[in-house]
């Protein structure tokens, strides 16, 4: 499982010559620029989330987690995009962007051995909600304060292990990232993710909008 198990063979390098851990020196690219691998359809004008197809990639949520700055990573794809999501860790530089403030990290839980260190007497966190308050890991209010850098380089790696996807989102959001840890927890016991599809398209279009983006 790509969920609470994160790999000790750690990637990530792909176009510079920064450290592989160091999202900072790597640009991610501009609007404009055509070599960008994450949301380049809604760079252009409106888009639609109209999946008809879901599917949890294990194996692309394994190669996700195993990359500097990322502890765990759940990523779905449909017959035409792949959705990520991403709960983040220290072993990063520059994962955040200029909006970083809105980031939420408490090592509380961490400190004492606990998930909830507020209510020891009731230490414990629903299965999916592994984007909780108290555990050391570090989510955004939205997918725009991550850096351009960590998701060019989560969104190249995924293109290059899987060709066909015709577009990227990545969000380290903590309501997205539980919303997909359930659905991966469905596949896992082999429920088939077609039923849930119109949820999976209302959800990923709250996150991550349809109007064109402008300046991201």
């Amino acid at each position: 499982m790509a969920v609470g198990l994160a790999g000790c063979s750690r990637q990530g390098n792909y176009t510079d010559n920064s450290a592989i851990n160091n999202y900072a020196a790597h640009r991610g690219g501009a609007a404009s620029d055509t070599t960008r691998a994450y949301q380049t359809q809604q760079l252009y004008g409106p888009v639609v989330h109209d999946n008809n197809h879901l599917y949890y990639n294990q194996y692309l949520s394994d190669q996700l987690s195993h990359m500097y700055g990322v502890r765990t990573a759940v990523v779905m794809t449909t017959d035409k995009y792949a959705y990520a999501a991403v709960l983040l860790d220290q072993s990063g530089i520059g994962t955040h962007g200029a909006a970083s403030s809105n980031t939420r990290t408490n090592n509380a839980g961490t400190v004492v051995g606990i998930y909830n260190a507020s209510q020891p007497q009731n230490d414990g966190i629903r299965p999916n909600e592994i984007a909780n308050s108290g555990n050391g890991h570090v989510t955004v209010d939205n997918h725009l304060q991550l850096s351009r850098g960590i998701k060019q380089k989560l969104a190249q790696k995924i293109r290059y292990l899987q060709p066909a996807v015709r577009d990227v989102y990545i969000s380290a959001n903590p309501d997205f990232i539980n919303a997909m840890t359930g659905l991966a927890q469905k596949s896992w016991t082999g429920q088939p993710l077609d039923p849930f599809v119109g949820d999976f398209n209302k959800i990923v279009t709250k996150e991550f909008g349809t109007a064109q983006l402008i300046g991201d």
